[in-house]
């Protein structure tokens, strides 16, 4: 009898692909612009009911989403060799292109107002504010930058969070083969900033946006990143699986409207990415992992920059 090679975790990451953590991308994004829209134009107290309200929490799981599946690209499926600069051109090129055409836009916008002798209606679109947006910075306290376009404070975030992300990566590696360990220091970690945070006088994390959102932001990467290590962990029957996801779900909506500890938010996320994701490697598949909402999940980075 030939006994089979054994293959390595990082020769069987190279396999997998979690379809279903591209149709939850879609499911997040449309939430947080109808939110957006319904706060803008809707009815007197809609966007406060619960289940639209909730859509000003999900961006945070593009942030955990992000640590995870960038994570499994370029840490766990190249067997714990990283490339900074590919990995960095690549992702100024998913980013920028369309985040500088929609600052364009306004731009436009902001400049037939003035010749148009509209001036007076623009005036909080400062100069300082698109230099911050051109740079990437509108989510470091910015003075004015949050009026261009407001949700792409969330690309200056994710654009720190990338910059750190050899050092996640270099730190959490030497950890990789006791995953869930790691997991419990990331929202240890997490925890005591908030709890820092918050004994100087500020928010809680998960309402930051353009008032410091890159602390936001890169705590959700760092948990999305250590989650991606646990997995390898994880072996869940289907039943275990969706039971996670159907919880973790639960437990994110709760920590939103109560306004709970961010770790709290990310330990429901968690359970959501983990449960689909386990569906994903067993080949069951979800209601998120079909071609129309893979294809929905790929727009999704438009759809929410630009609506």
């Amino acid at each position: 009898m030939i006994t089979p090679p054994v293959r390595s975790e990082a020769s069987a990451a190279t396999r997998e692909v979690f379809h279903s953590l591209t149709g939850l991308r879609f499911v997040l994004a449309i939430w947080i612009a109808v939110y957006h829209l319904a706060f803008l134009y809707g009815p007197l107290g809609f966007a406060n009911s619960p289940l639209i309200a909730l859509g000003k929490a999900r961006v945070d799981g593009f942030f955990l989403l992000s640590g995870f599946v960038l994570s499994h690209i370029y840490a766990v499926r190249t067997g714990g060799k990283f490339a900074f600069r590919p990995f960095l051109q690549a992702r100024v090129a998913r980013l920028y292109p369309l985040h500088l055409f929609a600052l364009g836009m306004l731009l436009a916008a902001v400049l037939a107002a003035y010749a148009l002798g509209q001036g007076s209606e623009v005036t909080n679109y400062t100069p300082l504010g698109f230099v911050a947006n051109l740079l990437m910075l509108q989510a470091w306290n910015v003075p004015g930058a949050e009026f261009w376009n407001f949700p792409a404070w969330t690309l200056s975030a994710e654009f720190f969070a990338y910059l750190c992300f050899p050092l996640i990566v270099f730190c959490m590696s030497r950890l990789a083969s006791r995953g869930f360990v790691l997991l419990a220091l990331a929202f240890v970690l997490v925890a005591l900033v908030e709890m820092l945070w918050v004994s100087i006088g500020h928010e809680r994390l998960s309402k930051l946006t353009h008032s410091f959102g890159v602390v936001r932001g890169l705590s959700g990467v760092i948990i999305g990143v250590a989650a991606r290590y646990a997995f390898e962990k994880i072996q869940w029957s289907t039943l275990q699986a969706t039971a996670a996801a159907v919880v973790g779900a639960g437990l994110a909506g709760l920590a939103a409207v109560e306004h709970a500890p961010l770790w709290l938010l990310h330990a429901g996320g968690v359970l959501v990415v983990l449960g689909l994701a386990s569906m994903d490697r067993a080949g069951t598949g979800t209601i998120l992992s079909g071609k129309t909402m893979r294809h929905l999940g790929d727009i999704s980075y438009a759809l929410f920059i630009l609506h």
